[in-house]
């Protein structure tokens, strides 16, 4: 009886109570007041939401803070379930889940010392942003679309490193999201422009597999949205309050939005033209490329000389832009411009490549911004510099540079990229085939010396055995046994050697 008692009582620890006190991984970044982590606390508007759901549903929630770039891989890795405070994309989607309602409705502003009212006037600026933040992406695309030529300037921390990059002079404008923006511009003695962009949808994302908490979180926000005085629009009222101004903080952006879409609407005609003009161009220069590209490819596959590869890359890109072609082998460095083998110190005299080969990164830089020291600062100073490094794995093969007075297009610098990469191969192969001939090298030397040494052998036993025979009859059969068992030996060697020629011509087919 005692037994039938405790099974269903086993059975409630063991299957139920772990589901009651179900822990979830929560990701926590700077981004006030939405979400962010104080005095070793987490707060925020999602995080009290968060925290009111998983009361309610018997979660345990543990946070793990860090950028938001790093919680997005954590996210894309499944090491954390659910991330907060993320704006949904259909193209992140396709990486990691998202809940269904919509918690927060946000989108993007320059912030900025400077006098800035439209996005023309970003123009030969530079703008920081934090990496992965989709109003960062999405001002690269407008910027881009409008024909603006900025330096974007990439941050990994937060919104906070943002203001902080402005305020150190290594950038002239910022992106951050209204709310942050809204809060705290003034305190960082900036403010934000007209230039809004990119609504999107806060939502919680999750990790693949994890998506029943989205949908309890779903379950509960449905509820919530339909009182409207619920902890949902608390909450609301809590974080997103804002001091109260003669004008409405929300007329200023709806006015901004206003003009911005009635500069749309005037200029969309020609702006269309424009485009469909840009994109035509943009075809037959990639086109032009990749003639090359396929030329240099064959070269790659055929080719088994790195110096005459690198001539022939060097030709072939010069025929498409002004270039420079550095490749490294071991210890030998060959470098080549504009179709011709150069001495590799007139190469390296210029401090852009010496950046990429030292960062071991692509490195884009725009007119009028070459180092002083540089060599192209004072020949192309109107021209854009572009750097490929040849990475194989981790290994710096060698690099591409590109100089051309028109902006390179994305299609352009990935297949550029691309070619680099090739590049990287072809020269690890090339290693890997010097380092095959060394070994062959060394083993016919070893065999050379190793039959050498068994007839030098040979040719003393031969002697031994003559002289005791005439002169040492009384040892003759001890020595006779141990000259065999050195010959034995001397048979075995030989057996080596004759597996060791064997090996060699095995070598000498691949």
């Amino acid at each position: 009886m005692k037994k039938l008692f405790i099974l269903p009582i086993l059975f409630i620890f063991i299957f139920i109570y772990p589901a009651l006190s179900q822990e979830i991984i929560v990701g926590v970044y700077d981004n006030p007041p939405m979400i962010f982590y104080k005095d070793g606390t987490a707060d925020g508007f999602f995080i009290e939401l968060l925290e009111y759901i998983a009361e309610r549903e018997g979660w345990e929630l543990r946070y793990v803070y860090g950028t938001f770039p790093e919680l997005i891989e954590k996210l894309k890795k499944g090491e954390i379930d659910i991330l907060p405070d993320v704006a949904y994309t259909p193209e992140r989607e396709r990486i990691f889940s998202f809940n269904r309602e919509s918690v927060f409705n946000n989108w993007g502003v320059i912030i900025t010392a400077d006098r800035i009212e439209t996005i023309t006037d970003l123009d030969g600026k530079r703008v920081a942003g934090v990496r992965q933040d989709i109003y960062f992406k999405n001002l690269r695309k407008l910027a881009s679309s409008f024909g603006v030529k900025c330096t974007f300037v990439e941050v990994e921390g937060d919104y906070r490193d943002v203001f902080g990059t402005i305020k150190n002079g290594a950038a002239d404008a910022g992106v951050v999201s209204r709310i942050y923006g809204n809060l705290y511009s003034r305190e960082y003695g900036l403010k934000i422009t007209p230039v809004i962009f990119s609504p999107v949808e806060l939502r919680f994302a999750g990790a693949r597999g994890r998506e029943v908490y989205l949908e309890k979180i779903d379950h509960h926000l449905e509820i919530l949205k339909e009182d409207g005085d619920s902890i949902y629009y608390q909450l609301l009222g809590k974080w997103t309050e804002t001091p109260r101004t003669e004008t409405p903080y929300w007329a200023k952006y709806l006015i901004a939005a206003s003009v911005f879409l009635g500069f749309l609407f005037t200029y969309r005609e020609l702006y269309l033209k424009r485009e469909l003009s840009r994109r035509k161009s943009e075809i037959v220069k990639v086109n032009r490329l990749l003639e090359k590209i396929i030329r240099i490819n064959e070269a790659i596959i055929v080719e088994r000389n790195p110096e005459k590869l690198g001539l022939r890359t060097s030709s072939m890109l010069s025929e498409y832009r002004s270039n420079a072609v550095l490749l490294f082998l071991s210890s030998e460095t060959i470098a080549f411009m504009d179709g011709k083998r150069v001495p590799t110190d007139e190469v390296l005299r210029y401090e852009c490549m010496k950046s990429v080969i030292s960062k071991k990164t692509t490195l884009e830089i725009p007119p009028g911004f070459h180092p002083e020291t540089c060599i192209h600062g004072e020949k192309a100073g109107n021209c854009f510099g572009y750097s490929f490094p040849m990475l194989y794995g981790s290994e710096f093969k060698g690099l591409i540079f590109i100089m051309s007075e028109e902006k390179l297009s994305g299609q352009e610098k990935r297949i550029l990229e691309t070619l680099a990469g090739d590049m990287a191969y072809a020269l690890h192969d090339f290693e890997l085939e010097r380092e095959r001939n060394a070994v062959l090298k060394q083993l016919e030397e070893n065999i050379n010396n190793m039959m050498v040494l068994v007839d030098r052998i040979k040719n003393p036993l031969t002697v031994i055995l003559g002289v005791t025979e005439l002169r040492c009859q009384e040892v003759r059969d001890e020595i006779e046994r141990e000259i065999a068992n050195i010959l034995r030996i001397v048979k075995e060697i030989e057996r080596g050697w004759l597996e060791s020629e064997d090996l060699e011509k095995k070598l000498e087919k691949y």
